[in-house]
């Protein structure tokens, strides 16, 4: 069995598309799996503790579960972030680089969205999807692209901890007013 991750950006002013095998799973990625996995009833009580630490986006060591529930809202920067770094993508990556924080003048975050799982030959696959309004007056450059998780720690305190962290091989130029939307495509084959 194996798992891939794509994303797609499309931006509709000017029209571009890009589409690139996720090269980044990150150690958090793993790190959360194996919390699910040694949780009795899949580690989403939020007062009962899978036996597995976890670095946050502060860099924060924590004992976690996961939680499941409503995807982000508009304006969360839970989920897919983009940003502007350009540091080569590490195994121990905990954040993004440079990541745009969500502006009501600048970048603004659309709320999260998912599909179902799709059963496909030999696997499934689902989507992750979240667009992106550029309400400034200048051009904005995406460099890096990132995929997050919102997990309840000890102190019922959530946190959010990077699962993906990719670099696209050219940058994304979102022009004033233009929308881009961001799609992780999560795949297992068997």
């Amino acid at each position: 069995m194996s798992m891939k991750a794509y994303w797609v950006i499309n931006v509709n002013k000017p029209r571009q598309l890009r589409r690139q095998l996720s090269r980044s799973f990150v150690r958090r990625f793993l790190e959360l799996l194996s919390g699910l996995a040694t949780y009795p009833t899949g580690g989403v009580s939020p007062f009962a503790f899978a036996p597995e630490r976890i670095l946050d986006t502060s860099n924060t060591l924590r004992l976690f579960a996961v939680t499941f529930g409503a995807l982000a809202p508009q304006g969360s920067t839970d989920g897919i972030q983009v940003g502007n770094g350009t540091t080569p993508v590490l195994w121990n990556n905990f954040k993004l680089a440079s990541p745009i924080q969500h502006s009501n003048t600048g970048l603004s975050y659309g709320a999260m969205s998912h599909t179902n799982i799709v059963n496909e030959p030999n696997g499934g696959s689902f989507r992750l999807i979240r667009s992106f309004t550029n309400n400034s007056s200048s051009n904005i450059t995406i460099t890096e692209v990132g995929l997050t998780a919102r997990v309840v720690t000890e102190g019922s305190v959530y946190v959010q901890v990077l699962l993906a962290r990719d670099l696209l091989t050219t940058p994304i130029v979102v022009s004033p007013g233009a929308t881009m939307t961001v799609r992780y495509i999560i795949r297992v084959i068997m």
